[in-house]
C-alpha cells in the first residue's frame, strides 16, 4: 500500500514538473491563439486600452438589438455618448450574457487603461431560475474558462477536460423546474398560488380572458412565459447572480472605477395587462431589493425597470429586453443623468426625439452613421475616408420609416462603385413594404448604370416611387450581389423628392 502511494506521488510529482516546464512554452506560443479560438470576446476588453476609453458600457443583446423601422440604429451605449461628447466611451457586448460573464470581461480590461467609470447592464430576468440554468449556460461557461484568473496552462487543461459547469439541457431543466415547485412566493396579501408551477398551471388551464370573456390562448401562452420569467423573489444568500454583481463591485473598488448598474427595462406594462398586481409586485419588489443592496455599497443604480412602454418592446409575443429606438434612447437618457454624478461639467442635454422632415441621407461608410448590415464595412478598399462597404451579398442598407416621407414621389440614389472582376447580377435594390401596402421589390442592374472600368466610378439613379408608397411603412435601399464577386461601394446618398 505504501509502495503504491509512493508511486502515485512520484507520478504526480513528474506531472507537476512537466506542467511547470511546459507552462512558459504554452504561454508564449499557444495561449493567445487559444484565446482567439475559444474566447474571442476578450478582444473587446483588449480594445478598451488603445481606444483610450474613460467610460465603458457593458451589456448583452439589449444594448444592440434594433427594430426594422428604427431610423437611428445605434446602441444604448452610443446614445449615452451623445450626452458626453467630450468623453471617450467604449463598448463591450456579448449577447445572452449575464453579470458572471461581464465580470470576466471587465477583469480582462488591461490595468494600464484610461478607464475611470464602468456602466454594467443589470437584467432582472437574469436572476430567474430558468436563466440561471438555461441551455446557454454551459457554452457561456466554456467561453470564459480561459478568461479566469488562473495560470494559462491550467486553464487550457480545464477547458480540454471540461473542468467547468457542464450540464445537459435535461439536467438544467430539472434544476429550474424543481425551484419552480419548491420556492414559495410570498405576498403581503393572501394569494391563490404558492409557487410558479401552481400559478403557471392554473393560468394555462383557465386562460386569459379578452374583453368579451373569451379565452385568448395566445395571451394565455404569453402569460405563462411571464410567470416563469418574473415570478421569483431574489434570495441574496443563494442567488448566484448576486455573487456575480458583488464580484463586480469588488473589482471596481480594486481598480478604483466609478460604478453604475443599469437596471434595464422589462415590459411591466404587458405584465400588468396579463397578470396584474401579483406579478408587477414581485418585479418591483426585486427591483427595490437590488436598489437598496447596491446603493448601500456605493453603487449608483439607474432604475429603468418601468422606463419603456409596451409599444417600444420589439418582441410582443415573448419576454425579452429588446427595444425600439425610442426605448433605447429612454434608457440611455436615464443612465446619462446618473453619470452626471461623476461628470457634472461634461453633461450636455441632447435632443432624443425622432428625426422629422429629413429628406436627404448620407453614409460615408466610416461607421459613424448607423444603417443596417454595418458588418459589411471593410478597410481593404475606400473611395473616401478609410472604409467602404462590400456586398456579400448585401451592402450596408438604408432602412427608413416612410411615415415621415409618404408624400415623396421619387428618390435619387447616388454612390461610388468599384468592381474589379466582371459580374452580371449585381443590382441596386429599392424595397417598399408595409401591412397596408403592396410589397414592392425593384432591382436595377448595376451594369446598366456603370461602365466596365475597374476603378471607382460614380453611379446615379432616379426611381419613381410606386403608388403604394403612400401607404407603406418602410423603405430599404441596398446593393445586392448574389454572385459574391468582390465589389465595393462608398459615399451613399439617398435624396427623396417631395410632391409640391
Amino acid at each position: 500500500m505504501k509502495k503504491d502511494i509512493k508511486i502515485l506521488s512520484f507520478k504526480l510529482f513528474i506531472c507537476g514538473l512537466l506542467i511547470i516546464g511546459f507552462s512558459p512554452v504554452y504561454n508564449y506560443f499557444f495561449y493567445e491563439s487559444d484565446l482567439q479560438t475559444y474566447s474571442p470576446a476578450i478582444n473587446q476588453s483588449y480594445a478598451i486600452a488603445p481606444q483610450r476609453s474613460e467610460i465603458v458600457y457593458i451589456g448583452e443583446s439589449s444594448n444592440i438589438t434594433t427594430r426594422s423601422d428604427d431610423f437611428d440604429k445605434r446602441s444604448i451605449g452610443e446614445f449615452i455618448s451623445d450626452y458626453y461628447p467630450h468623453k471617450k466611451i467604449g463598448y463591450i457586448t456579448k449577447v445572452a450574457s449575464h453579470a458572471g460573464i461581464f465580470y470576466e470581461l471587465l477583469r480582462n480590461i488591461p490595468k494600464k487603461s484610461a478607464v475611470k467609470t464602468v456602466i454594467v447592464t443589470m437584467n432582472l430576468r437574469s436572476f430567474a431560475a430558468d436563466w440561471i440554468d438555461s441551455e446557454l449556460e454551459t457554452p457561456l461557461q466554456r467561453d470564459i474558462v480561459l478568461l479566469k484568473d488562473r495560470p494559462p496552462l491550467l486553464k487550457r487543461i480545464l477547458l480540454g477536460f471540461k473542468g467547468y459547469d457542464v450540464k445537459t439541457d435535461k439536467e438544467r431543466q430539472e434544476i429550474f423546474k424543481k425551484k419552480w415547485r419548491e420556492e414559495k412566493l410570498i405576498f403581503p396579501k393572501k394569494f391563490s398560488h404558492d409557487n410558479v408551477e401552481e400559478w403557471e398551471h392554473w393560468i394555462a388551464v383557465n386562460g386569459i380572458k379578452d374583453s368579451l370573456g373569451n379565452v385568448d390562448w395566445k395571451a394565455t401562452e404569453l402569460a405563462t412565459h411571464y410567470i416563469k420569467s418574473y415570478a421569483f423573489q431574489i434570495d441574496t444568500h443563494t442567488n448566484p447572480r448576486i455573487k456575480d454583481f458583488d464580484n463586480i463591485v469588488e473589482l471596481a473598488k480594486k481598480r478604483n472605477w466609478n460604478l453604475i448598474f443599469n437596471l434595464i427595462a422589462e415590459n411591466t406594462e404587458k405584465a400588468n395587462q396579463l397578470l396584474g398586481y401579483p406579478l408587477t409586485y414581485l418585479m418591483n419588489q426585486n427591483k427595490e431589493l437590488l436598489l437598496q443592496r447596491y446603493q448601500k455599497n456605493g453603487v449608483f443604480v439607474a432604475d429603468n425597470l418601468n422606463a419603456v412602454t409596451n409599444k417600444d418592446f420589439i418582441e410582443q409575443h415573448w419576454t425579452s429586453e429588446h427595444y425600439a429606438e425610442r426605448g433605447r434612447k429612454a434608457i440611455a437618457e436615464n443612465v446619462a443623468e446618473k453619470l452626471q454624478v461623476f461628470y457634472p461639467k461634461d453633461y450636455r442635454r441632447t435632443d432624443t426625439t425622432d428625426i422629422r422632415h429629413k429628406t436627404v441621407f448620407f453614409n460615408n461608410c466610416e461607421g459613424e452613421t448607423k444603417w443596417e448590415q454595418m458588418q459589411m464595412l471593410t478597410i481593404h478598399e475606400h473611395f473616401s475616408g478609410k472604409k467602404s462597404s462590400q456586398a456579400l451579398p448585401y451592402s450596408i442598407t438604408f432602412a427608413y420609416p416612410t411615415i415621415f416621407i409618404r408624400n415623396a414621389d421619387s428618390v435619387y440614389i447616388s454612390f461610388k462603385y468599384l468592381q474589379k472582376y466582371a459580374t452580371k447580377n449585381v443590382k441596386l435594390v429599392i424595397e417598399v413594404q408595409g401591412e397596408n401596402a403592396t410589397y414592392n421589390w425593384f432591382g436595377k442592374e448595376i451594369n446598366e448604370l456603370a461602365s466596365k472600368s475597374k476603378h471607382w466610378q460614380a453611379i446615379k439613379f432616379r426611381y419613381p416611387l410606386p403608388e403604394s408608397f403612400a401607404k407603406s411603412d418602410l423603405i430599404k435601399v441596398y446593393i445586392y450581389n448574389p454572385d459574391l464577386h468582390q465589389i465595393h461601394i462608398d459615399d451613399l446618398r439617398i435624396d427623396f423628392k417631395i410632391k409640391i
